[in-house]
């Protein structure tokens, strides 16, 4: 995909600064070490979290007011996960007539709440190591085993910190797969010899993400969702909070189709190819659900909204010209 592109991403950069200068023009300020650059675009699609957006200048972004209140107040919900390499798969293999043969979750009200094992290692040689998502939290629960989470940068030293993590969750591992053919003794004794290490993170601790998926509050959703979704003139945000799909993949990409075909319908008198490239996206197919607009989405709503997103542009480029005396 890169190698199509006329105009090569950007990496390892933080951007500073978003600012609206006129039709199909946002100048980007961005800054990669101790260098402060600037390039303008035709349009920007956001996909940071709300957190990361909230840290970027967009006072001259043209932003709706619904969507500045969206930055700040809509609740990110918190999510730990905890993954523990073994010297093979024992939960495959080691646990006689309890074998656990498919992928698949165990729940429990244990402090790791949520055992995830993965399906891609199924068939793999028994003689293999193994990693068994061991913990997945979200909210209160992610909160708490945080707590036992290392900040260190040093892996050494980080492991060494979560001693107690690790405990913990190597207890609870012995109390979940408890059963008439392996005694708790002899569970703990095999999960003991068999662990090589671990790695446990959580999103709250990560500054790209502050928070690991958007959690509306009542009234939030009915009352800030649907002008969050439409642009803010050239400036659009997607990802998964601008999806009725939160915390989901289905849900960012779907946002990424239906932001895609309104910024195109705002500019499709100007942009080469837009009028072919809206009828791609609004083309379905029975039975296929990865193409076309998103179900709740039709093309006449994503149009309306571009219609809006135009107003809003407008309205925000006459108060830059008229408070700063810019032609624009």
């Amino acid at each position: 995909m890169e190698d199509q592109l006329v105009r090569k991403p950007t990496y390892g950069s933080t951007v500073t600064r978003i600012q609206a200068q006129g039709h199909r023009k946002i100048e980007l300020e961005y800054k990669t070490g101790d260098k402060l650059q600037t390039k303008t675009y035709a349009g920007v699609f956001n996909t940071t979290t709300f957190g990361c957006l909230k840290r970027i200048d967009t006072t001259k972004a043209g932003l709706n007011y619904a969507t500045k209140q969206a930055l700040r107040s809509i609740r990110y919900g918190a999510a730990a996960k905890v993954g523990i390499q073994f010297k093979s798969a024992w939960w495959i293999h080691k646990l006689k007539s309890h074998n656990i043969k498919k992928g698949g979750i165990g729940h429990s009200d244990l402090n790791m709440r949520n055992c995830v094992y993965p399906s891609y290692n199924i068939y793999d040689d028994k003689s293999k190591p193994a990693v068994l998502l061991c913990s997945y939290t979200v909210q209160q629960d992610a909160q708490r085993i945080a707590a036992l989470i290392s900040k260190s940068s040093d892996p050494a030293q980080k492991l060494k910190a979560e001693a107690e993590l690790k405990e913990l969750l190597i207890n609870d591992l012995v109390r979940l797969h408890r059963n008439s053919d392996m005694t708790v003794k002899k569970l703990n004794d095999l999960i003991r010899k068999e662990y090589i290490s671990h790695h446990a993170f959580e999103w709250y601790q990560d500054p790209h993400s502050v928070g690991a998926f958007a959690f509306f509050r009542p009234q939030q959703f009915t009352g800030m969702w649907s002008k969050l979704i439409h642009p803010s003139g050239d400036f659009v945000i997607i990802g998964e909070a601008a999806s009725p799909h939160h915390a989901w993949v289905v849900g960012a990409l779907e946002s990424a189709v239906h932001g895609v075909h309104t910024w195109l319908e705002m500019n499709k008198s100007h942009i080469s190819g837009a009028k072919d490239a809206l009828k791609l996206l609004e083309t379905s197919e029975d039975g296929n659900p990865f193409v076309g607009l998103p179900p709740y989405m039709d093309a006449n709503t994503s149009s309306w909204q571009a219609l809006l997103a135009m107003n809003t542009r407008d309205e925000h480029l006459s108060k830059m010209k008229e408070e700063e005396g810019i032609d624009l």
